[in-house]
């Protein structure tokens, strides 16, 4: 059968249409383009085999994976971006090494430890630097489209941190207008506004799908923060804390240092996730206590340096005299040896855990008992009146978005979330007092 040319055209014609639809269809769309599984895998090609995925956490641009090594010594956060499905963000960094103020490398011999691990890098610099007593090489360089950062310990040449970023450096537009942007002197001092008293160890600019940001890291009494920034405002995009065996080694040597008379110091810990929700529940026991480190070994009765579970038990009896140490024991956790364990009381239940080291208490939890819900008790929750004016009393001037009613192991509570001025809260009240049970606040990210 004979085609007549102007139907082998349309047919043609057709047939690329088809193909620029089905090309289409499978290309990556919109802010959520490659999804978690994909990211996960490539991920999982990043770190060695064998590595455990400790969390994942996500925003509109990227997910980011959390790891641990086999054995336990090394730790890798990897970023991979949902629009593009490449590894924007590497960093790799050993899980309580050996700290030395000896310098036994170098220099040459430090850049041969970097080229050994990217033998195509370019080294842009190099110095010697003191941290914390610490001697360690910091060197800059760049390799496969990555800017990167090394640390490298001065005595025994072990690799004590790598981070990795796609592409070059960000900077500031170029033809802004003067004052559009902070600078980085006024990022650092919006940063020691929100965390006053502060070291910060890194600051990075960023470019998100809402805008430039400022990224910065930073230690107070043994916790690290990680901070972003609005790069026009200044305003606070979001703020994390955590306990890190970092932040503590510099507690101890402060503390240490500070105290030639006294033998303990008390120091209030900062919410984190995990104790965001104790820290409303009970006003008078609702902050985190830290016992100082310890300056002496006379506590310490093992030959490992830790101090005992009895010592440990009496640290958290310490804090709630007459409970009940339901369960402890001695758990590692990523490279610090820690007591976890629970007290009770005929009112209330407390998680906790106790650093091994130095006896500073790392989590206090507390969740008061309520007796299951009967339909009396029903009868005398708080009006969702009441419970919005407590909200409103929180963050005054917030729009309430949604709230409900909701049981949860028996206790009735008041679930929603507010916001207010780009930020965003959600919340937990109970139902029968009124006591605000749970607490975050968080900017919202626009596009």
């Amino acid at each position: 059968m004979k085609l007549n040319k102007k139907r082998i055209s349309i047919l043609a014609v057709a047939l690329v249409v088809i193909a620029a639809v089905a090309v289409a269809a499978l290309a990556p769309r919109g802010a959520k383009a490659y999804s978690e599984d994909y990211a996960k895998r490539l991920a999982d090609g990043k770190v060695p085999s064998g590595s455990q995925m400790m969390g994942m956490e996500q925003d509109d641009d990227e997910y980011e994976f959390l790891y641990v090594s086999a054995d336990g010594t090394q730790r890798y956060e990897i970023e991979v971006s949902k629009q593009t499905g490449e590894m924007v963000k590497y960093e790799r960094e050993a899980v309580a090494p050996q700290r030395s103020a000896e310098v036994k490398l170098s220099e040459q011999q430090a850049k041969d430890v970097l080229l050994k691990e990217y033998p195509q890098a370019e080294l842009l610099s190099i110095r010697l630097d003191q941290d914390d007593g610490n001697a360690e090489y910091e060197a800059v360089f760049t390799t496969d489209g990555y800017q990167g950062s090394m640390e490298i310990q001065a005595a025994s040449g072990e690799i004590l941190e790598i981070k990795l970023k796609l592409g070059q450096r960000i900077v500031i537009p170029a033809g802004t207008a003067d004052g559009e942007y902070l600078s980085e002197d006024e990022i650092r001092s919006r940063a020691l506004e929100l965390v006053p008293g502060a070291t910060i160890a890194d600051l990075d600019l960023d470019k998100k799908s809402s805008g430039y940001v400022y990224e910065l890291e930073l230690y107070k009494d043994g916790v690290e923060y990680e901070l972003t920034l609005d790069a026009k405002t200044g305003e606070q995009r979001s703020l994390k804390s955590e306990w890190g065996a970092a932040g503590l080694n510099t507690q101890t040597a402060t503390t240490t240092a500070a105290a030639t008379t006294a033998t303990q110091t008390t120091t209030t810990a900062p919410a984190t996730s995990e104790t965001a929700e104790a820290s409303q529940t009970n006003a008078a026991t609702s902050k985190t206590t830290a016992a100082a480190p310890k300056t002496t070994t006379a506590a310490q009765s093992n030959d490992s340096g830790r101090i005992s579970q009895q010592e440990a038990e009496q640290i958290a009896l310490k804090k709630v005299p007459g409970a009940t140490v339901k369960k402890i024991k001695l758990e590692k956790d990523d490279g610090r040896w820690q007591y976890e364990g629970e007290l009770i009381t005929d009112s209330a239940e407390y998680d906790f855990e106790i650093d091994a080291a130095t006896g500073a208490i790392l989590k206090w939890e507390q969740e008061n008992k309520t007796p299951k819900t009967t339909a009396a008790q029903e009868k005398t929750t708080i009006s969702s009146e009441k419970a919005r004016s407590i909200v409103l009393a929180k963050a005054p001037g917030a729009t309430i978005i949604e709230m409900e009613l909701d049981r949860d192991d028996g206790r009735m509570t008041y679930e929603g979330e507010a916001r207010k001025d780009g930020m965003e809260y959600e919340f937990e009240l109970d139902a029968y007092t009124g006591t605000i049970l749970k607490w975050d606040e968080e900017r919202e990210d626009r596009d």
